[in-house]
């Protein structure tokens, strides 16, 4: 039997058990908490996702219609080797063209010729015969200029100004001012069908302008 002056001390030591039994578990609760907390959850902006992949769409659209070179329709007749309709391309100028037709025939005056004029679309390039004093081309205006290009000089709707574009049948300020938007929008016209895409331009003014415009 234990004596009874040795309780006291068996009682201080369970107590003493009990203290530390309690405090391991306060501390161990606030790890369990942790370690069983939810990931958290990372929302997305969807919205704003979705915008920016359609701006980088519209970026690139753009960037590709703008890199996209512009097709012309070009008539090579009088003194080269193969007359005829050819296709160009914009940028291109009348030497690319008359080398497409097969060069100069021997009777060409090349002198009358400027070479190095950029191409327009629906433009007619006529060769001159020596001793030819001006280039007869069936069906062209009377107008025709000294090298040897006929027709009258049309406005490109590519490189025009403001006040380049006014000079259209129909167009004023508000369709010039139009018209220049959509150019830095949308990128080069393709065609001058494309006027149609303009705000306040339809078929009747497209009509009127479409004699006077051309794009390269």
């Amino acid at each position: 039997m234990f004596r009874k002056e040795k309780l006291p001390y068996f009682i201080g030591a369970a107590v003493l058990i009990v203290i530390l039994i309690v405090v391991y578990q306060k501390q161990e609760t606030p790890r369990q908490d942790i370690l069983n907390a939810p990931e958290p959850v990372v929302k997305t902006n969807e919205k704003g996702d979705q915008e920016n992949k359609d701006n980088k769409s519209n970026e690139s659209q753009k960037q590709n219609t703008q890199k996209q070179p512009v097709q012309l329709v070009i008539d090579v007749k009088g003194a080269v080797k193969k007359p005829g309709v050819y296709k160009m391309m914009g940028g291109e100028r009348v030497v690319d063209a008359i080398r497409k037709a097969g060069g100069f025939n021997s009777q060409a005056d090349e002198k009358q010729i400027n070479l190095a004029q950029k191409l327009n679309d629906e433009m007619v390039v006529y060769v001159p015969a020596k001793g030819e004093e001006k280039p007869a081309v069936p069906g062209q205006t009377a107008n025709s200029n000294e090298n040897g290009i006929a027709g009258e000089q049309k406005i490109n709707l590519n490189t025009a100004t403001k006040e380049d574009l006014e000079k259209l049948p129909g167009v004023g300020p508000a369709k010039a001012e139009a018209i220049l938007s959509y150019r830095e929008e949308h990128g080069t016209f393709r065609s001058v069908q494309d006027l149609l895409n303009v705000t306040g331009i339809g078929d009747k003014s497209l009509e009127k302008i479409k004699e006077k415009a051309v794009v390269n």
